[in-house]
């Protein structure tokens, strides 16, 4: 390989240590046929024959180390979620990782400080910017919906996942169905009032705009009208997804108004604290003087059921909400596999002592949050409800 690179006004030849080697064997053969060849005595022209065998060389290398990389590059999914932390524990973290290793694409899931949608929508245009192969959104509310609609017209893939922007031209959402949450949760209300009359009830939700949350009070409200409750419903309170703002709200409101008969929780925020945080909503339930109903099911707040203060809770499949979401995002957004346009996924309902078509919260934590069984099957289309 010496005498190339004593020519003059040699070429540089783009590619790794791999065209080299190729050359070299090529060159090699090339000046052993040029010392018995009289015409190839000059210099000059050596140089030349040498230059040639090299370009024809390279050329044939490099086409063939660029294929290979695009080969090994895996498909990039981000999922934007709606905060930075991860309700999820690390047991079901490493399912994840599992079924994206097993899908053979690179995926990660991301989000916002606080919940702060300004923030959302930039890593969205980031990643549109990035050229990412897919995106899983979920929904902040309509800015969020924006950046869908912008990212599809860049050319981006978007599925939705437990928030929607059903309005938008994402390709489809997979979760929830957050009416039927509510409705659920005001099934649960309806058996714990019934025979007790009238009913001043306290909504709060996280934040305003966010389209899963409004389905869920929305769901909550008609299920109480198609029942034919005596309901009066005081001012919503957002408390913009802060465990401390939706205690305050609870226990702001109780102390303001001993008229409030009952409290719903579009999700878990206030119940993430012990009973010792909500005092007086823990009095009155005791007494009998309130009854509360939420989405979600978590450890302290399944403790509050199990301990009587909350009358029943509404929660979502988890496991498909976690782990199922890599899958959908794969088969819709990379394969174009046909799913609904909105594939919902099943309830649980759980109460104290749990019941046909529920289960006891003591059940329900064990199997969640203490063995972490969760249901991670394969996602097919008949799961959609």
């Amino acid at each position: 390989m010496d005498e190339i690179h004593n020519c003059p006004n040699k070429p540089m030849l783009a590619g790794s240590s791999n065209i080299r080697r190729g050359m070299d064997s090529t060159i090699r053969s090339q000046l052993g046929k040029e010392r018995e060849m009289s015409n190839f005595t000059s210099g000059k022209l050596r140089c030349s024959a040498l230059l040639a065998s090299a370009l024809l060389v390279a050329s044939s290398v490099v086409p063939m180390t660029s294929a290979a990389y695009a080969q090994d590059k895996k498909p990039v999914i981000r999922y934007v979620f709606k905060f930075s932390t991860k309700w999820w524990p690390p047991e079901i973290d490493k399912k994840i990782q599992e079924n994206a290793a097993r899908l053979g694409v690179d995926y990660e899931v991301v989000g916002p400080e606080n919940g702060d949608i300004a923030k959302q929508v930039e890593m969205i245009e980031n990643y549109v910017s990035d050229k990412v192969d897919a995106l899983v959104v979920s929904s902040l509310g309509p800015a969020t919906c924006q950046a869908v609609d912008d990212a599809i017209a860049a050319g981006v893939p978007v599925v939705m996942g437990d928030g929607d922007c059903s309005e938008s031209t994402r390709l489809g959402y997979y979760g929830s169905n957050n009416l039927s949450l509510g409705a659920d949760a005001a099934t649960l209300f309806a058996e714990a009032v019934k025979d007790k009359g009238h009913q001043r009830v306290l909504v709060v939700t996280g934040t305003p705009g966010a389209q899963n949350l409004q389905e869920r009070e929305q769901g909550f409200k008609d299920k109480v009208k198609d029942l034919a409750l005596d309901v009066e419903f005081l001012p919503t309170i957002p408390c913009y997804e802060d465990t401390q703002k939706a205690i305050d709200a609870i226990e702001s409101s109780l102390r303001a108004d001993p008229s409030i008969t009952a409290v719903y929780v579009t999700a878990l925020w206030p119940f993430q604290a012990s009973a010792a945080s909500l005092p007086l909503m823990t009095a009155k339930a005791k007494e009998g003087k309130l009854v509360v109903v939420n989405v979600d099911a978590f450890p302290n707040g399944l403790k509050l059921v199990e301990d009587g203060y909350i009358y029943g809770q509404v929660s979502q499949n988890l496991g498909q909400l976690t782990a199922g979401m890599v899958e959908y995002a794969n088969q819709v957004a990379l394969n174009g596999v046909k799913y609904p346009s909105v594939c919902n996924l099943a309830n649980q309902l759980i109460t104290k002592d749990g019941g046909s078509g529920r289960i006891s919260a003591a059940e329900f934590n064990k199997k969640i949050w203490t063995d972490f069984d969760w249901d991670t099957h394969p996602v097919q289309v008949t799961d959609c409800q």
